[in-house]
């Protein structure tokens, strides 16, 4: 439970911040982490 409310709060503060506010956030530097948000960021344009 506590997995999935994190996910879905961490989901809500980059619609939140990057989609309705514009506000451009940092990837990282961590390989798998990067390619992470870059797959998050393809899937919000799509909703």
């Amino acid at each position: 439970m506590l997995a999935i409310t994190s996910v879905i709060i961490t989901i809500i503060l980059y619609v939140g911040f990057a989609v309705m506010l514009g506000v451009m956030l940092p990837r990282g530097q961590v390989p798998f982490l990067r390619n992470f948000a870059l797959f998050v960021e393809s899937l919000i344009p799509a909703i």
